[in-house]
């Protein structure tokens, strides 16, 4: 029972930062997408964009305090 309890947790979660990464500009998601997905990391990012290191860095502190904005008022 409590395993199930933590899965339901976990999908509810899940769906709420789905949710949530909707609300994201579509840059904000794309950095998301090369962080996390692509593994790059910020220099790469910001070499690949043609910006500085400084730009993707503030870029990726924005998007983390939108999300948990976000999460915070469901």
């Amino acid at each position: 029972e409590m395993q199930r309890s933590l899965v339901g947790s976990e999908m509810c979660i899940r769906d709420r930062l789905k949710e949530a990464m909707l609300e994201l500009t579509p840059i904000q998601r794309r950095t998301i997408y090369k962080l996390f997905v692509k593994n790059m990391s910020q220099s790469e990012i910001a070499r690949e964009e043609g910006v500085n290191r400084t730009s993707v860095k503030n870029r990726i502190d924005g998007i983390y305090s939108r999300l948990k904005k976000l999460l915070e008022k469901k």
